[in-house]
């Protein structure tokens, strides 16, 4: 058990433990390096792209719902974070993806 990662013990257990002392740390905020920031700059372009790209094909424009709007009302706060477009802020949300709704 001494592989761990920040502070985490690399086992799960699924199972109830008795008497068994298990290791757990909390992560604080995760700040996003430069290569975060780049990685979201592209996808923010993508991202764009593709939204310009669906509001110009009118089957999606007619359509009241499709699995994309589903998604978006389960993750607003994702799809919030991804019209703001600003790659510092969707940086900060995916490092800590965990504390959002994205991970649902």
């Amino acid at each position: 058990m001494s592989n761990s990662l920040f502070g985490r013990i690399d086992r799960v257990y699924v199972h109830q433990v008795k008497k068994k002392k298990i290791e757990s740390n909390f992560i604080s905020e995760i700040t996003p390096t430069e290569q975060d920031l780049a990685n979201c700059t592209r996808l923010l372009k993508a991202y764009s792209k593709a939204v310009a790209q669906r509001n110009s094909i009118d089957l999606f424009r007619s359509a009241k719902s499709d699995i994309w709007a589903d998604i978006e009302c389960m993750q607003e706060s994702f799809f919030r974070t991804l019209s703001l477009n600003d790659p510092h802020i969707l940086a900060s949300y995916l490092c800590n993806m965990s504390m959002h709704d994205a991970t649902q």
